[in-house]
């Protein structure tokens, strides 16, 4: 809540809207109305009325008999990735190249982005160590490899 009364603060500047007008457009729950609030508050826009320049609502008349509205398909959320992921390649692993793609024991499927070849000795199952670096890549470390490649997670499942 603080940083949000901070964000609006530093926007509107200091002689634009006070903590009072923020946070009662905070409260309000239309999005067009607290649109217009938030506008009001910095000084913005126009004198109009949210009713006056909001669009007409859409028909409430019913669908045709035997009929349901259909829905906008929405794409299936992408799960985030954890900041560190220890599992077992499943399989055989003898080394990497861009675009190599690794199934992971635990479900998940990471692909190799570096521009590198890596060669290594036939493990089965290695151990794996995927985790964050400091600028926010996923880097991959196999058990026996001194090398690191960045990876990035091309699996939908969480």
């Amino acid at each position: 809540m603080k940083r949000v009364m901070l964000a609006l603060s530093l926007t509107f500047g200091v002689g634009g809207a006070s903590a009072a007008d923020v946070s009662e457009c905070m409260t309000i729950k239309d999005e067009i109305v607290r649109l217009f609030c938030y506008d009001r508050a910095a000084g913005r826009g126009s004198a109009a009325s949210p009713s006056e320049v909001a669009p007409a609502p859409l028909s409430t008349s019913p669908p045709p008999t035997g009929t349901a509205p259909s829905p906008e398909p929405r794409p299936a959320p992408v799960a985030a990735s954890p900041e560190r992921v220890e599992s077992r390649i499943s399989g055989v692993f003898s080394g990497w190249t861009q675009g190599t793609r690794f199934q992971l024991e635990n479900g998940q499927t990471w692909e190799v982005i570096t521009v590198a070849r890596v060669a290594a000795g036939r493990q089965d199952s290695p151990k794996v160590v995927i985790a964050r670096d400091l600028i926010g890549q996923y880097q991959i470390a196999v058990d026996g490899v001194k090398q690191r490649a960045v990876v990035r997670r091309v699996d939908a499942t969480p």
